[in-house]
């Protein structure tokens, strides 16, 4: 899907004009998703989204389900210092999801769904301020969406990524920090590119399309050589 994942399939052995970048289908999905409004978005899913918001998205770490109660709280504090409003999706089915979810379920003054059909939940992304949690969305459709994106905690460090995360500690103090620079960072949000990531630009099928059209003579095709 992307330069490096290129290299390492011809690490492998692939001769290199069989190899291409096209990027991910699921930008495809993203770009054909239909565009709602604020209200239609409202009237829909029955969500407050009128004012400014943060998604957050928390799955469970596994065998550290404080910690992951305590990063729900850090981040759920630093949006309420920014006078934001705060949606909460329900977490991965992964171990400790209960006990995290009654407690998502528990906090005051957030909002909180357990799913939505995926027009709405596009939407309410398109429109939120900020993507908080440790959500792989955040890798993949926030970076094609231009929504900025903070990583709370250890999970997902070490994947590759766009400029437009920020990977915090699982502290209040950390996570503020991390607040400002997306909403009041002028150079941090001159590296947001709605329409681009690092996943592709939403146009896979067609890539592809004029790649298979595009194949040599099927003798040259199946005769595959190994390049080490």
């Amino acid at each position: 899907m992307t330069a490096s994942h290129k290299l390492r399939v011809e690490r492998l052995g692939e001769e290199p004009w069989r190899v291409h970048i096209v990027g991910s289908g699921g930008v495809d999905r993203l770009r054909l998703t239909q565009v709602l409004d604020k209200a239609q978005l409202a009237k829909m899913s029955g969500l407050t989204v009128e004012d400014d918001y943060v998604v957050l998205i928390h799955h469970p770490l596994n065998g550290m389900n404080n910690l992951a109660i305590e990063e729900i709280n850090a981040a759920v504090n630093a949006a309420k210092r920014h006078g934001l409003h705060i949606i909460i999706g329900a977490p991965n089915s992964d171990p400790g999801s209960a006990a995290l979810y009654q407690h998502i379920q528990s906090l005051s003054g957030v909002e909180v769904y357990a799913n939505l059909p995926r027009v709405e939940f596009i939407n309410l992304l398109r429109h939120a301020r900020v993507l908080m949690g440790n959500s792989s969305l955040a890798f993949h459709e926030a970076d094609y969406l231009g929504l900025p994106a903070i990583n709370v905690g250890a999970r997902q460090t070490g994947r590759q990524h766009s400029g437009h995360i920020l990977f915090t500690e699982s502290t209040e103090v950390a996570v503020d920090k991390a607040l400002n620079t997306v909403l009041h960072d002028v150079q941090y949000r001159e590296r947001l590119n709605p329409g681009q990531s690092f996943y592709g630009d939403g146009f896979m099928a067609e890539k592809t399309l004029q790649i298979l059209l595009s194949l040599p003579i099927k003798s040259k095709l199946i005769a595959k050589q190994l390049t080490y």
